[in-house]
C-alpha cells in the first residue's frame, strides 16, 4: 500500500464509505445499474470493484475517477489499470471469458467487499451473483462459462473410456515427467523459457489458487487471442470434456475419491500448467523475434509454426482419426505423443499439403524461415543429448550404445541402470532401423534376423494401454501356454497374490517403480540414478542375465522413457 491509499483509508473503507456516504444501503449500492443517470463512474468503480460488471474505460463525465481527492490511480496504483483500462488495454473486470477465470480467486476489491458483508455468491443456473438484501444476481454469466465439471455421461463409449484411463492417470501421478518428455524438444531449444515454465508449474502443483490465475492471466493476453483463439496452439483445459484435456489425464473418476483424486488434481495441473505456459510462450518468442527483425509472416507462417509447437510439446495431430480419438485412447497409452514424435519429423521435411487462407494457394512446402526454426529446435534437442552421451561416454564406468538396432541405442548405462534422454526417439530409430534392414542385436551383442512384421507388431505392443496389454499378455492362456509380459518374461497368475503384484506393476505411477527397481539393482546409488526420472528421463535398472525387471509396464514406449 501507498502513502496515498493509507491517507484516505484501506479500499474496505473507500467501500463503506461509498455505501454510507451516499446513502445507498445494500439494496441500494446493489440496485444503481450503469443506465441509472445518477450513477457516477465513482460507484461504477466500487460497483466494478465488487462485482466485475465494468465494461467501458470507468471514467465518465464529472470526473467520477477522483476519489475523496485522490484519483484511483493513486490511491490503487497496480489495480486501477486492470480495474479502469487503458487506451490500449480494455479493463480486466468484465464478466469472466473463460472457466478459468470463473474459478479464479477474488480480487482485492472483491476480498474486501465480503469483509463488509457484501458476498458475492452463486445463484442460479446462471451463475450470476446474489447480494444480501438486494434483488438479484448482478454479474451473470453465460451457462458455458459456470465452472462446473462435466458430469460422466451413461454412454457405453465414454464411460469405457474413463475406466480405461483409470491406469494412465495413476501411472503419470505425483511426478513431473512432461517437463523433458513431452516438453523435451522445446525445453532444450528454449531453455530459459522451460524454466520458467517449470517453475510456474511446480506452484500448481499445490495450490490450484496459483494455478488459476496463471491460466486466467495467459488467457487474457493479447498472445493467447492471437495464437489460440484465431490460431491453431493447442490450449488445455483441467475440467472440460475429453478432447480438451491432456491424454494423460483425460480421466474424472478417480479425481472424484477424497484424497487420491486431490494428488491427482495437483499432477494435472502441473502438467496443464507447463504445457500451456510453455506453448505459449515459445510461440510468442518466436513470432516477436521476427517482427523485431522486419520479417514479414503470413497466417499460414503462423499456423506451421503453432503446428510444429504443438508437435514438439506432444500434442500430434490424429487426422482422420481424430473422431476415434476417444478409442485410440482406449487401446493405448499416449496416441497423440507417439504420433508427435512422427509428425516432427514431416515438420521439418514439410510433405504435408499446406495451404495459405489469404491466398487460397496450396502447396507441400512451407516458408524457409518456419523450416529454420524448426530445424534449429530439433538440433539443440539432437546436438545437446549427443554431447551429454559423448562425455559420459568418457566416464569410467559409463557405456553408450552406438548400434540402432540394438535396445542399448542411444542409452548411457551404468551398472545395471540406462538413463534415456531421447524422449521416444531412441526406440522409433531402433525400431526403424529393424524394420529397415531386418535384423536386431540381442542381449549377448550378436545380429538376430528381426522380420518387419514381428517388429511392427512389437512397437505397437509397447504402445498398449495397460490394461490392453495386460489382455494382449494374457492371450497364450487360451492355448494352454504361459503367459509372457512385452519382454517375454512369464506372468506368475498361481495365486490372487501373485495377481495383485502384477496389477501393481501395472498401475503404481511409473517414476515410484523405476526407482524402486533402481534401489533393488543399484542400492543407495541406484536411487540417485533413478531421481531424474521425476523429470521425463527415461531410467530403466535390469540385470540381462536374470531377465529384465517389470519396472515399466513395460515399456509401453510414450512411456517407456
Amino acid at each position: 500500500m501507498t502513502e496515498a491509499l493509507a491517507q484516505p483509508g484501506s479500499l474496505e473503507d473507500i467501500i463503506r464509505r461509498d455505501v454510507q456516504d451516499r446513502n445507498l444501503g445494500l439494496t441500494g449500492f446493489q440496485g444503481a445499474t450503469r443506465g441509472d443517470p445518477g450513477f457516477s463512474s465513482t460507484q461504477e468503480f466500487g460497483d466494478a470493484s465488487i462485482f466485475g460488471q465494468l465494461e467501458g474505460p470507468g471514467r465518465t463525465q464529472g470526473g467520477g475517477e477522483q476519489r475523496f481527492g485522490q484519483p484511483v490511480e493513486r490511491l490503487f496504483p497496480e489495480e486501477a489499470p486492470q480495474l479502469l483500462g487503458t487506451p490500449e488495454t480494455p479493463p480486466r473486470l468484465q464478466p469472466p471469458a473463460s472457466p478459468f477465470a470463473a474459478r479464479a480467486p477474488l480480487t482485492q476489491a472483491e476480498q474486501a467487499a465480503r469483509r463488509l458483508g457484501i458476498e458475492p455468491t452463486p445463484t442460479g443456473a446462471s451463475g450470476g451473483v446474489d447480494i444480501p438484501g438486494g434483488g438479484g444476481p448482478q454479474r451473470p454469466l453465460p451457462d458455458e462459462l459456470i465452472p462446473t465439471e462435466p458430469p460422466i455421461r451413461p454412454s457405453l463409449r465414454e464411460n469405457v473410456g474413463e475406466v480405461f484411463g483409470i491406469p494412465r492417470a495413476l501411472l503419470a501421478t505425483g511426478e513431473f515427467s512432461s517437463y523433458l518428455r513431452q516438453g523435451g524438444v522445446l525445453a532444450r531449444g528454449h531453455p530459459i523459457t522451460a524454466t520458467k515454465a517449470m517453475r510456474e508449474a511446480f506452484t500448481s502443483m499445490f495450490s490450484e489458487d496459483n494455478f488459476l490465475r496463471a491460466m486466467t492471466t495467459m488467457e487474457q493476453s493479447p498472445e493467447f487471442e492471437r495464437h489460440v483463439t484465431n490460431g491453431k496452439l493447442y490450449f488445455a483445459r483441467d475440467r472440460a470434456e475429453f478432447s480438451q484435456r491432456e491424454e494423460v489425464f483425460a480421466n474424472r473418476l478417480l479425481q472424484r475419491i477424497p484424497g487420491l483424486g486431490q494428488v491427482i488434481r495437483g499432477s494435472e495441473r502441473n502438467f496443464v500448467h507447463f504445457l500451456n505456459k510453455l506453448r505459449l510462450d515459445v510461440m510468442s518468442d518466436i513470432v516477436r523475434g521476427w517482427e523485431k527483425g522486419g520479417v514479414k509472416t503470413s497466417q499460414a507462417d503462423l499456423d506451421k509454426i503453432a503446428e510444429f509447437v504443438n508437435h514438439a510439446s506432444g500434442r500430434g495431430d490424429l487426422g482422420a482419426f481424430e473422431t476415434f480419438a476417444r478409442e485410440l485412447n482406449v487401446a493405448f497409452f499416449a496416441p497423440r505423443l507417439t504420433v508427435s514424435r512422427f509428425q516432427l519429423i514431416t515438420d521439418l521435411l514439410s510433405v504435408r499439403r499446406i495451404e495459405d487462407p489469404l491466398t487460397g494457394a496450396k502447396s507441400f512446402r512451407t516458408s524457409g524461415k518456419v523450416r529454420k526454426v524448426i530445424a534449429k529446435d530439433l538440433a539443440a534437442f539432437f546436438v545437446s543429448n549427443s554431447m551429454l552421451l559423448w562425455m559420459l561416454s568418457a566416464v569410467p564406468g559409463v557405456s553408450v550404445g552406438v548400434d540402432p538396432r540394438s535396445s542399448e541405442f542411444g542409452k548411457a548405462r551404468i551398472g545395471n541402470t540406462r538413463i534415456d534422454l531421447w524422449a521416444g526417439f531412441a526406440q522409433i530409430a531402433r525400431y526403424a532401423t529393424q524394420a529397415a534392414t531386418g535384423k536386431g542385436v540381442n542381449k549377448d551383442g550378436k545380429v538376430v534376423k528381426k522380420p518387419i512384421g514381428t517388429t511392427a507388431l512389437r512397437f505397437l505392443r509397447g504402445k498398449l494401454n495397460p490394461p490392453v496389454g495386460l489382455v494382449v499378455d494374457l492371450l497364450p492362456l487360451r492355448t494352454g501356454d504361459t503367459p509372457r509380459d512385452f519382454l517375454g518374461k512369464e506372468i506368475d497368475i498361481s495365486s490372487p497374490s501373485a495377481l495383485g503384484a502384477e496389477a501393481a506393476k501395472r498401475l503404481a505411477p511409473l517414476f515410484y517403480q523405476d526407482l524402486v527397481d533402481a534401489f533393488r539393482e543399484e542400492g543407495l546409488a541406484g536411487g540417485v540414478l533413478a531421481a531424474p526420472a521425476a523429470f521425463g528421463i527415461g531410467v530403466q535398472s535390469f540385470d540381462e542375465d536374470q531377465g529384465r525387471s517389470r519396472s515399466r509396464p513395460r515399456l509401453i514406449p510414450g512411456i517407456s522413457r
